[in-house]
């Protein structure tokens, strides 16, 4: 007796909710990253390139400055970071005139160009990793290091050097770097250095050879240090040594004589509350409309009488109650930096709306 073959189960109908439908074949557009996805990524590789850039300051720092002018533009607008700014703006100052303040019309337009700028970043990381790979032999040899120097900078770590020892080291670096110094030397330090020639390193005295290298090392290390280190130029120094006096005007016009280049730079500092009491009642009113309330009654506190009776009463009120209770308030619990701090706030404001008048 033949048995029936059992028959197949009931197929179920494919039914799937509006969420679960059956994915499509993958196509380029929809391999495509996403704008979002490239922006992210755009913000991971400054990230990096940060990294890369400031790990091996000198190798990093000659990359830079070995770059066409182009270039180095090209690279400088591909990000949005100010820190890179800020680093690309330490090595080559004329960068600065890139900056500008970005608009609302400007989001469209960086939004299509996060592609273009991401592979920028993407090129010039790939090519600074090369570079580093080029240099970092140099960086670990005791002299090979003076390669990725300035020649300012060689310059003043040469000019400590004893003639012997400095004669022995240039036949051992860049000759146009040898030629750009001795062409500082005067006569008699060249001559010094024509009788040492025929001394080589190998055959300095060990003592002498140690000190070389010691030299090398202290000063390649500092200057490696403050490759991307923002230091203070006089105009600044200045600036502050002056926001920080107690007493702006008389300092300022005693080097009024003295340097009268720095004065003109300087001068607005000597606006005080004096000079703001004479200003009329709408300049005032305008100026103290951009001052914080809090720092117009703190200020109050160490204001004179008189400069502080002119500024409640260019005050609006309710501003001016506002004013009056904070005072109440912190009557007894002020300290003299805050109130000092406030003050210079309200005198900054005013100092710089005069030097832009000037």
């Amino acid at each position: 007796v033949r048995r029936r073959r059992p028959l197949p189960p009931p197929t179920t109908p494919d039914v799937r909710k509006p969420s679960e439908e059956k994915p499509q074949p993958m196509t380029p557009a929809s391999l495509a990253p996403k704008e979002e996805d490239i922006f992210e990524n755009k913000l991971f590789q400054e990230r990096i390139f940060v990294y890369k850039f400031t790990d091996r300051p000198l190798i990093s720092r000659k990359f830079f400055l070995e770059l066409a002018k182009d270039e180095k533009e090209v690279l400088y607008k591909a990000f949005d970071s100010s820190t890179v700014h800020n680093l690309f703006e330490k090595l080559d100052p004329t960068l600065k005139k890139l900056r500008r303040k970005k608009s609302k019309d400007d989001d469209e337009e960086e939004e299509n160009n996060d592609r273009a700028s991401s592979e920028t970043i993407d090129k010039y990381s790939k090519d600074l990793e090369y570079f580093k790979k080029l240099n970092e032999n140099k960086e670990e040899d005791d002299f090979g290091i003076l390669s990725l120097l300035t020649k300012q900078e060689l310059k003043t770590i040469f000019r400590e050097m004893p003639t012997e020892s400095l004669a022995a080291l240039l036949k051992n670096i860049d000759k146009n770097i040898a030629d750009f110094y001795i062409s500082e030397l005067n006569e008699e330090k060249r001559k010094e250095l024509l009788s040492q020639l025929n001394v080589e390193i190998s055959n300095l005295p060990g003592d002498k050879l140690v000190d070389l290298k010691d030299r090398i090392k202290r000063s390649t290390s500092y200057i490696e240090r403050n490759v991307f280190v923002e230091n203070p130029d006089k105009d600044e120094l200045s600036k502050s040594i002056i926001e920080y006096s107690d007493n702006a005007k008389s300092m300022i016009t005693n080097i009024q004589q003295s340097d009268e280049e720095l004065y003109e730079k300087l001068k607005h500092f000597t606006y005080d509350q004096t000079d703001m009491m004479q200003e009329e009642e709408n300049y005032i009113q305008r100026l103290l409309e951009d001052i914080e309330t809090e720092d117009i009654a703190k200020a109050s506190f160490i204001m004179d009488d008189n400069f502080k009776t002119k500024v409640m009463n260019v005050l609006t009120e309710e501003r001016r109650e506002f004013v009056q209770s904070i005072i109440d308030v912190n009557r007894n619990s002020i300290k003299k930096e805050e109130a000092k701090e406030s003050l210079n706030k309200l005198l900054t404001a005013y100092r710089e709306k005069k030097s832009n008048e000037m």
